[in-house]
């Protein structure tokens, strides 16, 4: 009984392990690493708080999956406790959504 618990538990860990590492949205805008960099002052998107953090190592990966359907011209701003680098602008992208189907019916095949 103790054997079948055990595998019950571990199975579970490992399934939520799995969505866990799934639920991440995309798109993202990244980076690479840069040394000395603690967060990124990024416009063009919004709702985009102040300042977005650097990860350990000084890249960045913000998670696009909240911005509205629509066009954005993105810049980044590199900076650390001093001030803020030199932008780099992204390539405009456009968030879009599937059109409805088209010649919907029913079919016996």
């Amino acid at each position: 009984m103790r054997k079948k618990v055990l595998f019950t538990v571990v199975v579970l860990l490992v399934f939520g392990l799995f969505i866990a590492w799934g639920a991440q949205a995309k798109p993202f805008i990244i980076c690479d690493p840069q040394p000395g960099v603690q967060g990124y002052e990024i416009t063009g998107v919004p709702n985009v708080p102040g300042m977005v953090a650097a990860t350990t190592e000084g890249a960045l990966k913000y998670d696009l999956a909240g911005i509205p359907i629509g066009t954005y011209n993105v810049t980044v701003k590199p900076c650390n406790v001093w001030d803020c680098g030199e932008a780099a602008i992204m390539p405009p992208f456009t968030k879009t959504v599937p059109v409805k189907p088209v010649n919907l019916r029913l079919s016996v095949e």
